[in-house]
């Protein structure tokens, strides 16, 4: 995980491939980079300017810099470097960083309602718990035991708050455990089975391969080394884990299709357009294309997601609601009534 933020590289990039592409020298071009952004980047920028100024290749001055900029960056910086073409290669970086945060912006902006519901609902039934509390006060009526436990309000809230922080937080545990390998590759399996998560998360990883193989392909790295490059961008280890098994295939000279086909992770789908692009010589372009086409599908996916999270919202909280009034109405009229009725010996 890269430390850099998106838009932060995304700029960064298109400064530096402007600058190159105009004739500046690499090293002032850095120096004057010293001067922009935050402490930490002017920092880094500063420390590359130097280690160029000693000899050292700009790829691997960003290397040095630990996990503060991304391997597929660097990847596609040491193949500019080679082959003369440090320009394209950064231009190249800056136009997927732009995409990568014109499709944050759009999911954001397709759940954002949606979050706000689910984070209101929260908040919604967290308060319901209190105003009964302070209902049944005020009418004189004994405090509401949700759940029979025969516990306070004060309890029934922790109770609340500790399911909210424990769900919220095993959701994160499960993507980031996923994403990083922690569980093996038992929860990929099970989410790609899923309706619509699944081809989300698929679709997703499908795009992010595409566009760094076609990345890769284009800036001249060998596929044999780029393929790793290519895995890695995906962010799941489902499919990063295979870089050994694929790399070790394309070394004993199975083309790509045949390598990706081996391991029974991709779909016939998109092995089609791996070997379409092979077949024709265009792997940059037919990858391209094929990153934008699965992008386009998570995009759609995150739109139907939040559609379904709104209504789902909505049903919970209106649910809550109807059991609360009803224990409401059970605390403060029944149980009354009935104990008025069991006084007068009926």
């Amino acid at each position: 995980m890269s430390k850099i933020a998106l838009k932060t590289m995304s700029d960064l990039a298109q400064r530096v491939g402007t600058g190159y592409r105009a004739g500046i020298d690499i090293r002032s071009i850095w120096t004057r980079e010293a001067r922009f952004g935050s402490i930490r980047n002017q920092e880094v920028a500063r420390q590359i300017a130097e280690e160029i100024d000693a000899g050292v290749s700009l790829a691997k001055a960003m290397e040095n810099r630990g996990d503060y900029f991304p391997q597929l960056a660097i990847a596609i910086v040491s193949a500019g470097e080679q082959g003369g073409r440090l320009d394209q290669a950064f231009l190249l970086l800056h136009e997927h960083y732009q995409k990568m945060l014109h499709f944050r912006r759009t999911v954001l902006a397709s759940i954002s309602w949606s979050l706000f519901e689910l984070v209101g609902s929260v908040f919604v039934i967290g308060a319901l718990i209190w105003i009964m509390h302070f209902v049944t006060q005020w009418s004189g009526a004994k405090p509401i035991d949700w759940l029979g436990f025969g516990w306070s309000t004060t309890q029934y809230f922790a109770l609340f708050v500790f399911v909210v922080f424990a769900f919220f937080g095993s959701i994160v545990v499960l993507v980031v455990g996923t994403s990083q390998g922690w569980f093996g590759l038992l929860p990929m399996k099970i989410a790609r089975k899923l309706p619509l998560l699944g081809s989300i998360i698929e679709n997703l990883a499908y795009s992010r391969f595409a566009w760094a193989l076609a990345a890769v392909v284009e800036s001249g790295i060998n596929i044999k080394w780029g393929i790793r490059q290519a895995l890695r961008a995906t962010g799941n280890f489902f499919y990063s884990e295979l870089e050994d098994e694929v790399h070790r295939s394309l070394e004993e000279g199975n083309d790509l299709t045949a390598a990706l086909t081996e391991t029974s992770r991709f779909s016939s789908e998109f092995l089609m357009y791996v070997e379409n692009g092979e077949l024709t010589g265009e792997i940059p372009e037919t990858m391209q294309r094929t990153a934008d086409e699965y992008l386009d599908r998570v995009n759609t996916g995150f739109l139907i997601l939040a559609k379904m999270l709104f209504f789902l919202c909505f049903a919970i909280v209106g649910f809550i609601i109807c059991i609360a009034i009803i224990l409401l109405f059970k605390a403060v009229i029944l149980d009354p009534r009935n104990e008025i009725i069991r006084d007068l010996g009926f």
